[in-house]
């Protein structure tokens, strides 16, 4: 059948119906419990939410347990302040090949979304995106403000027009192509932890209060928080 004989038979046949609309967003609670079970299903770890001043001592007991180069996005800086053994992206990670030795990432999110663990890095929050994908680990920062329930919400809160570069990510580099087999860090990072913090603390609770929701076994993790 030609295609014009094809579009004659739909004329045809086919009942003319209004557009549905737009795709209504499924029901999922924003919750930091529900984002915290799919980071793990991902092969990630979920820190947190931790009262701001148990802040520094987790962060500083990543960095000294990564055991290699530890390069914080432009981003992070003001949360590190007084931790020692990390440095900034040089030049500003305009040029990647000098984050190709980097063991561990310090990120910030600007969204995190309860459906599929998604975390959002954008021009805004990292503008040397190369740290994402060249570092061996990766803690990405993530205000307990910034949760949402679903993919539809945060996409709908994005600025127009969006920023130059922006990426989803949920858990660390994995890919079944080859044999139906998981590989993870095949293309990036080997683990994320997301580690969720108060921007203040609230009243009542007690500084260091913490949940960890560890990597599934065989997973690559970035260990030692409280």
């Amino acid at each position: 059948m030609d295609e014009r004989a094809f579009i004659d038979r739909f004329r045809r046949s086919g009942e003319r119906r209004p557009h549905p609309g737009a795709y209504p967003p499924p029901a999922y609670e924003a919750s930091w419990e529900r984002f915290g079970r799919m980071l793990v299903a991902v092969g990630g770890t979920f820190v947190g939410p931790l009262a701001r001043p148990a802040l520094p001592p987790a962060i500083a007991q990543a960095v000294a347990r990564a055991g290699g180069r530890c390069v914080a996005s432009v981003s992070a800086v003001r949360l590190l302040t007084g931790i020692p053994g990390w440095q900034t992206a040089p030049d500003g990670g305009e040029k990647p090949h000098r984050l190709a030795d980097v063991e561990l990432g310090i990120l910030t999110a600007e969204v995190a979304v309860a459906e599929n663990a998604a975390l959002l890095l954008s021009a805004t929050s990292l503008p040397e995106r190369a740290l994402a994908f060249l570092a061996q680990h990766l803690l990405v920062l993530v205000p307990s403000t910034v949760l949402v329930p679903d993919l539809v919400t945060a996409q709908k809160a994005l600025p127009v027009p969006p920023p130059h570069h922006l990426t989803w990510m949920s858990g660390p580099s994995k890919t079944a192509d080859i044999e139906q087999t998981l590989v993870v860090g095949a293309h990036g990072a080997r683990s994320l932890t997301a580690l969720a913090y108060q921007p203040w603390c609230s009243r009542g609770e007690p500084p260091g209060s913490a949940r960890r929701v560890p990597a599934r076994e065989g997973l690559g993790t970035l260990s030692g928080f409280p």
